[in-house]
């Protein structure tokens, strides 16, 4: 989660590659909590293993949103 946390702020560009969800858990005691986590496109997941500190890292929305719908 750091990770995607630090290509977003990188290249706030780069966001239309993530989408923060949240799950609800189940407690041993009845009670539910909410879990977080990011969906991401192929090119996120490339932008994470990258790092999203390369020169070459870029962005491209259209297909990238169309990918998360």
């Amino acid at each position: 989660m750091r990770g995607i946390r630090r290509v977003i702020v990188t290249d706030p560009s780069c966001e239309c590659n993530f989408a923060l969800t949240f799950d609800e858990i189940l407690g041993t005691k009845g009670g539910t909590r909410r879990s977080p986590y990011y969906l991401m496109t192929e090119e996120g997941f490339m932008l994470l293993v990258i790092d999203g500190t390369s020169r070459h890292s870029h962005c491209r929305t259209a297909n990238s949103q169309a990918a998360l719908r």
